[in-house]
């Protein structure tokens, strides 16, 4: 269960890894940060994550809501608050017990040991969301053609060797991939951020940019593409994006059932300038 808070049985190191992951996204976002969100003073903060003074549940409520946390992960914080303040050894026992009773309920370890889809840790899917060409090899990957044919990688996206096995490297070291008999498995399956995470809009940029390089190198791009600024009501506006959605939804039809073959880009956007 590597990357995930239900690894721990101490919810101050859970919260410590999850604020240091969010620091390294947003310098703002330091222990500080966190302190005035849930009314206490930093050094105070600091001596909780360093397990040398304890939250209660206000104050953990708090800090989960602040980082984002499910309401399954907020609930097993809470068995953790209560089993780390827990000062009787038969009650210790007890909970103890429970955490492992909710882990078996909510966490399915089994079916994510099969699957390996469960997520990444906050400081892996920002090493991998950072460096846009994470996706696009990893997608390369899947592709029979590519899975050893890493100068063909290189070639085709306009990039050094070197920076492709840099590239492959990661994904194996966070967990993204494994070699398994010879072929690169993918062990993520649905690894997605939303637009509320605070790495979509970076990582789209980013995105943006590595587009824009490849075809501009790319003197045989035999993609489609189109731009074109116009006005209209609200009321169209919203007819168009539901267009677009509806057509999103078709394509995602055809990739589901495709075989892997290629390595596409699809970057729809609309938005009012006004």
């Amino acid at each position: 269960m590597k990357h995930s808070i239900f690894n721990y049985l101490d919810y101050r190191k859970a919260l410590k890894e999850k604020i240091d992951a969010r620091k390294k996204l947003h310098s703002k976002e330091n222990y500080s940060f966190f302190a005035d969100a849930i009314r206490v003073q930093s050094p105070y903060l600091s001596k909780v994550l360093n397990k040398q003074a304890h939250l209660n549940q206000d104050q953990l409520y708090l800090i989960c809501e602040k980082l984002n946390f499910s309401e399954i992960e907020y609930q097993y914080m809470q068995l953790l608050l209560e089993f780390n303040r827990c000062g009787l050894k038969e009650r210790e026992k007890k909970i103890k017990q429970d955490i492992k009773i909710f882990k078996a309920k909510h966490v399915k370890t089994e079916n994510v040991m099969k699957t390996s889809n469960y997520e990444l840790s906050e400081s892996d899917l920002s090493e991998y969301y950072f460096d846009p060409l994470c996706l696009v090899i990893h997608m390369f990957l899947m592709i029979p053609h590519y899975q050893k044919n890493f100068k063909e990688i290189a070639r085709v996206l306009y990039i050094k060797f070197e920076r492709v096995l840099e590239v492959v490297d990661k994904l194996q070291r966070i967990g993204v991939i494994k070699e398994e008999n010879g072929r690169w498995i993918n062990q993520k399956k649905n690894l997605f951020i939303t637009r509320n995470s605070p790495l979509f809009k970076q990582h789209q940029n980013l995105m943006k940019g590595l587009a824009t390089h490849h075809q501009t190198n790319n003197l045989h791009n035999e993609g489609f593409n189109t731009m074109f600024t116009f006005t209209a009501d609200k009321e169209a506006g919203e007819k168009i994006k539901n267009m677009l959605i509806q057509v999103l939804e078709e394509a995602d039809k055809e990739i589901i059932k495709a075989p892997s073959e290629h390595v596409y880009q699809i970057n729809t956007e609309l938005f009012r300038w006004d």
